[in-house]
């Protein structure tokens, strides 16, 4: 059972690593009401993200910068802990990482297929990990 859990977990950070470059959300461009003229639709990418967050003030937009990586890399970059310390970083991820994930998909736009793909692989990430500190738990009682 432990492997299969491994498995799913390593899946899902993958594919939350192909997530970065798929469209999360689409922003449809209003009509100004003056002009009449409609605007351009806008579409969020991880990558487009984090090469806007990088490009402002760099003081300003640390935060973010870490934001995007940290939703679209940290289960992948978690891989290389130490068992004991790998589902502990994943759910703390996860607990940081929900509002940023959740503005760029849900707030910003109508979701598209890398966002909704992105919530699924954060939701076994996070369930896997809880999982297996649970495991933790019971080895050591």
């Amino acid at each position: 059972m432990t492997g299969r859990l491994v498995l799913v977990k390593r899946v899902a950070a993958w594919l939350l690593l192909l997530c970065f470059v798929l469209p999360l959300s689409k922003c449809e461009g209003r009509a100004d009401p003056e002009s009449g003229v409609q605007a351009a639709d806008t579409i969020f990418y991880g990558f487009r993200l984090l090469i806007e967050f990088a490009q402002r003030s760099p003081l300003d937009e640390a935060a973010g910068v870490l934001a995007v990586l940290g939703v679209f890399m940290l289960p992948l970059l978690s891989l290389a802990l130490p068992k004991a310390w790998e589902p502990i970083v994943c759910i703390g991820g996860a607990v940081l990482l929900y509002q940023p994930l959740t503005l760029w998909i849900y707030v910003f736009g109508r979701p598209m297929f890398g966002g909704l793909l992105a919530t699924a692989c954060w939701i076994a990430v996070l369930l896997v990990s809880c999982l297996q500190l649970w495991g933790y738990r019971k080895r050591r009682a």
